[in-house]
């Protein structure tokens, strides 16, 4: 049976999992707007910005997807990354 995942506001503690996702995604470059050698710095603060409420979905724990919500002219805009193992 597959473990169920829990949703959960994103913590400063999680940013090195969040991180490891953002890297696997931009690595190849094809999504996003993001350059592949895209800073850590650089794409925490606009991942995880304070203009964004950001979520991550876990298993035990480990961090296999992140989401943000931005409001954008009174709309939230949701933008979704998952980890492929």
């Amino acid at each position: 049976m597959d473990k169920p995942f829990k949703i959960r506001k994103s913590t400063n503690n999680d940013f090195d999992q969040i991180w490891k996702i953002i890297k696997q995604v931009i690595a190849t470059g094809d999504t996003y707007v993001f350059a592949p050698d895209s800073g850590k710095e650089k794409m925490l603060a606009y991942w995880c910005g304070d203009d964004k409420q950001t979520f991550v979905a876990t298993i035990d724990g480990q961090v296999l997807g992140t989401f943000f919500i931005k409001g954008i002219n009174r709309i939230w805009v949701p933008m979704l990354l998952m980890h492929h193992s």
